[in-house]
């Protein structure tokens, strides 16, 4: 009887919440010592969160057998760090723009593909 090796997944969703849960606790702590200010807080958070959602993409696609919406997952990364640096790179109120562009952008590719 043959036993099959079950692979393991190189970020798992318990890493990836991990990840999550720390950079949190980094943004938190550095909160609480004033270091941030509470708007860079949030931006610094997007910034993070689009860095793990970036990564967590790379680790998927190194793996062929679970590809699946990379394209939705690297627009989110991009979403979030873009949101994340134009909070940082000073301008704040518009950066929801970026959101609603990108948003924008992939109704109009579902629309035309069919």
């Amino acid at each position: 009887m043959m036993v099959e090796k079950k692979r393991r997944a190189f970020m798992s969703f318990s890493t990836f919440v991990g990840l999550i849960l720390v950079l949190l606790g980094v943004v938190l702590f550095l909160l609480t010592q004033d270091v941030l200010s509470d708007t860079e807080v949030l931006a610094y958070f997007l910034l993070g969160l689009g860095v793990i959602f970036l990564i967590e993409t790379i680790a998927r696609y190194v793996q062929p057998h679970r590809r699946s919406f990379m394209w939705c997952r690297i627009t989110t990364s991009l979403v979030l760090m873009s949101a994340g640096g134009a909070v940082l790179g000073g301008i704040g109120d518009w950066w929801p723009l970026i959101v609603i562009l990108v948003g924008a952008g992939l109704l109009i590719n579902a629309l035309l593909r069919r």
